[in-house]
């Protein structure tokens, strides 16, 4: 069985999604486990939340931002 140029295109742009989505599957998965560390350590209260979110919003940004991290 012979695969064109246009198939092999399209199967490697579907191989490249599956595994952008397994990537965010487990940075979510890790995201989530430091919110809940974070309330267990420190607790629930409205200041705690609002730490642990800027954190993570921080850390977003160095990943976006952070030329080093593109290499």
């Amino acid at each position: 069985m012979k695969i064109s140029k246009k198939q092999l295109r399209k199967i490697i742009k579907e191989i490249a999604v599956s595994d952008a989505d397994a990537v965010y599957d487990d940075a979510n998965t890790a995201a989530v486990e430091i919110v809940e560390n974070m309330m267990n350590t420190y607790g629930p209260g409205p200041e705690i939340v609002a730490a642990v979110v800027q954190a993570l919003r921080d850390a977003a940004e160095m990943a976006e931002n952070d030329s080093r991290l593109m290499q």
